[in-house]
């Protein structure tokens, strides 16, 4: 059954997205189709208006993606490729690199759809920007307090006969450079003994 459900979808989706709907010239009609490419690719069907019919993953990895996604159906078009892309971001796929690029992320609209407004365009690449430049700020708060957690992990320091923080070892070390650099004392680095 399974198998026949996605059978459908994708014919409808193949019908859509090569235009078969279409009558050949360039008139409109009152929906629209955009697909979101980042591998995965995902198929955003949308009215007039800008609110979501379906979301269709196209190849294996947006399937997965659009599985997990729920209640997307009224939604603004903008809101939810916003969502997807975090969805995506939090699947790791923005980790990955293509041949030693970084990944694009490609929107394209499909032929004889509707826009919204005439600014869709402009206002979908503006929330796209702003919800990536988000993210690179949540993954930097992110790498700050792993950080900041790693620095309080403690150990039985075993020259001191104490517990000390990782940060407290980078101050001893600091310290011990110090009295270096006066000529006090010759360096010698700390080594891991746990």
């Amino acid at each position: 059954m399974k198998k026949v459900y996605y059978a459908i979808i994708s014919l409808i989706l193949v019908l859509v997205l090569t235009g078969c709907t279409s009558t050949g010239n360039n008139v409109t009609s009152d929906h629209g189709t955009l697909t979101l490419s980042i591998n995965p690719e995902i198929a955003i069907n949308y009215n007039q208006d800008g609110e979501v019919l379906g979301v269709v993953g196209i190849n294996t990895d947006g399937k997965s993606i659009v599985a997990n996604y729920q209640d997307y159906i009224g939604k603004d078009v903008n809101t939810v490729v916003n969502e997807l892309i975090v969805d995506i971001n939090e699947a790791g796929y923005f980790l990955e690199d293509i041949d030693g690029n970084k990944r694009n992320i490609v929107i394209k609209i499909e032929p004889n759809s509707v826009l919204p407004s005439e600014t869709f365009t402009s206002d979908l690449n503006t929330s796209i920007s702003n919800t990536l430049s988000s993210l690179s700020q949540n993954a930097s708060k992110t790498i700050v307090a792993e950080l900041d957690a790693k620095m309080q992990t403690t150990i039985k320091h075993k020259d001191l006969n104490k517990t000390v923080s990782y940060q407290y070892l980078m101050r001893l070390e600091c310290y011990k450079l110090v009295k270096h650099l006066l000529g006090e004392k010759v360096y010698e680095s700390f080594k891991i003994w746990w």
